[in-house]
């Protein structure tokens, strides 16, 4: 692809139009676009749907399949893709293709997705899920995360794959039976070492957690597991998910852009979208908390504890640095991946 044109996230504007836009050094320059079922620049089938000399269009697209647009320009073919899946039952559900790389590449629309848990799926979710070719589902819940919330499946085909890092934080949830338990949980869990209790919003347990990603060598040997998924290619199309598809998705993910060559700041706006997409579901739990208690600085922590904060993830890299030299340090020396498997993930999951 060209470095020089950037082809934007499709973005839905309703249930039945959606807005493509993208930038080109080249002004009114003729772009034909089209609709195809498959992500496969190449190889795709795609059906013409218009043409434009303008940077942006809306078009009306139903919200029932997983579609791609191939945006042909000069010549060049381009993909791109809704990020966020139009789902009712799950509000983190996204594909990571569109990224750009530091070598100029892409990454691929339609292989590798992200999620929260898939226990509340709707009959119309499992119907453009069932569109979007599957093949493997990661869960890096524990098994009571996963038997108070069973995934609900769209295919009776798919391979679903556990791995479970270890991740108290991100786990309490699902050991407590109600709120008022949940919070007695969390404040539990603020206690640092010296004794003092830490109950602000700093976010400084969601940061250690993220720092125990690497401090852990166990937790290493669960997302080597990962690395090993990705390298097949008959495990594609994958969606990997925890409870909230925050901090332990957030992590698996950040360390496949890493491998790709997507640069750090990327990353962590991927990893910080979490809190966009659930910040309604997040404003509902924090007015159920309200009514089991008023201390400001509790609520302050317990609203840290939801959001996806790219400090949380940044103490992840700092770590990798401090302990291994850099985040490639991290993926070689703890992760264990070699330059040939780099290549085949990049050959998997790039254009």
């Amino acid at each position: 692809m060209h470095n020089n044109i950037i082809v934007n996230a499709v973005e839905r504007l309703s249930s039945n139009r959606v807005r493509l836009s993208w930038q080109s050094p080249a002004q009114s320059q003729e772009v034909k676009i089209y609709l195809s079922d498959s992500a496969d620049i190449k190889n795709a089938e795609k059906t013409i749907l218009t043409q434009t000399t303008q940077s942006s269009i809306d078009l009306d697209i139903l919200d029932d399949k997983r579609c791609y647009f191939i945006l042909d320009i000069n010549g060049q073919n381009y993909v791109t893709a809704e990020r966020v899946l139009p789902l009712e039952g799950a509000n983190n559900f996204r594909d990571i293709g569109g990224y750009r790389t530091g070598d100029g590449k892409t990454v691929r629309w339609g292989n590798l997705y992200r999620s929260d848990h898939l226990h509340n799926l709707t009959d119309k979710d499992i119907a453009y899920l069932n569109t979007a070719n599957f093949h493997t589902i990661i869960d890096y819940r524990n098994e009571k995360e996963y038997s108070k919330q069973p995934n609900r499946l769209w295919n009776n085909q798919l391979n679903t794959l556990r791995l479970i890092p270890d991740a108290s934080s991100a786990e309490l949830a699902a050991k407590a039976s109600n709120d008022h338990e949940k919070i007695q949980e969390l404040i539990s869990l603020s206690q640092i070492k010296n004794g003092k209790m830490v109950i602000d919003g700093s976010g400084l347990i969601m940061q250690e957690q993220n720092r125990d990603f690497i401090r852990n060598p166990e937790t290493a040997k669960i997302y080597r597991e990962l690395i090993d998924i990705i390298l097949d290619s008959r495990n594609l199309a994958i969606v990997q998910h925890c409870r909230g598809g925050k901090d332990r998705t957030g992590f698996g993910i950040a360390i496949i852009l890493a491998i790709l060559g997507v640069d750090e700041q990327t990353i962590l706006l991927d990893y910080a979208m979490t809190s966009e997409l659930r910040y309604s579901r997040n404003m509902r739990r924090m007015e159920k908390y309200k009514k089991e208690t008023d201390n400001a600085e509790i609520l302050a922590f317990l609203y840290s504890m939801m959001e996806a904060r790219s400090s949380y993830l940044e103490a992840a890299f700092d770590e990798m640095r401090t302990r291994f030299g850099s985040i490639a340090g991290y993926l070689t020396k703890a992760l264990k991946i070699t330059e040939s498997e780099r290549e085949k993930i990049k050959q998997n999951y790039l254009y």
